[in-house]
């Protein structure tokens, strides 16, 4: 088996923010309770994101895989191997999301994520956001602010140098090939592990360009099959969710900066100013100006 040759260096950290594309609100759209329960506890959730409407979650990455396995002519037992492990990645590192948008007064957005248009779009300080997604790699439990990538190109791009030196790691384990695939014994797997770790949180930010208009962004967090006690559940429809709580810590200044009131929304918006300035908050509070009905 012939290794796959890099076509870059292997950069496995996260892109910083990039100045000029950085909007200065982020929007959560939600329920009218939940808007409620945000402004009285000061505290939101990041909730599991397999259990979204989107199936391919965390996943996507598999679909990836085959298209550089094709691009490079992959041996098929390696790339077999590498599916599989990264099959069990993902089943033992649950991402949680609490997801925002850059535009806060999307039609599609309403209808899928705030009641059918009954509902809020909260806007969230990015600079809030920032500060409170500094990452501290001695609490596994830390948050990011992280942007979603749509463009399959650029998914390829940044999946690329890793692919290559996962299939190196395992082509150097050639040795251990048997019944088709090559066998991933724990010394393997460890050295998969390491060249993975960054990218069991990156898996979480590729999403399918037929989600691009929602141009997302999220707070993100992963649970690891370790971890499955550290989480709460809640019970939404059809589905039990797993989800962790971070604090909106007023000390790191304004978290909630504006917020627009659905289409179908029936509150006076008076009325949600003087709410939100009794829970001290003082926001820009607007009414949709889209004309669904």
């Amino acid at each position: 088996m012939e290794k796959v040759m890099a076509t870059g260096p292997v950069n496995l950290v996260f892109d910083e923010f990039a100045p000029g594309h950085v909007p200065a609100v982020l929007h959560h759209y939600c329920t009218t309770e939940t808007f409620m329960a945000i402004v009285v506890s000061k505290r939101i959730r990041l909730s599991a994101l397999s259990m979204s409407n989107d199936s391919e979650e965390g996943r996507l990455v598999l679909r990836l895989t085959d298209k550089l396995g094709e691009t490079h002519r992959t041996d098929p037992a390696v790339l077999t191997s590498l599916k599989a492990h990264w099959n069990e990645v993902v089943a033992a590192n649950e991402g949680l999301g609490f997801c925002l948008s850059e535009r806060g007064d999307l039609l599609s957005q309403w209808r899928g994520y705030a009641g059918q248009g009954r509902g809020v779009s909260i806007g969230f300080s990015t600079e809030f956001l920032k500060r409170a997604s500094v990452p501290d790699e001695a609490n596994e439990h830390f948050a990011t602010l992280e942007r979603v990538e749509y463009g399959e190109g650029q998914q390829l791009h940044e999946y690329g140098p890793t692919y290559t030196a996962l299939v190196n790691a395992i082509v150097d384990a050639q040795g251990y090939l048997q019944y088709g695939h090559v066998s991933i014994t724990e010394k393997l797997k460890a050295v998969l592990n390491r060249k993975l770790r960054p990218w069991t949180r990156k898996i979480y930010t590729f999403k399918n360009d037929g989600f691009a208009e929602e141009r997302e962004w999220r707070m993100l967090a992963l649970l690891t099959a370790e971890e499955q006690e550290d989480c709460s559940y809640r019970a939404i429809d059809d589905k039990i969710v797993a989800f962790r709580e971070v604090s909106l810590n007023a000390n790191e200044g304004p978290a909630i900066v504006s917020v627009t009131l659905g289409p179908k929304h029936v509150t006076p918006v008076d009325q949600v100013e003087r709410m939100l300035q009794r829970h001290g908050i003082n926001a820009v509070v607007t009414k949709s100006a889209l004309t669904y009905r």
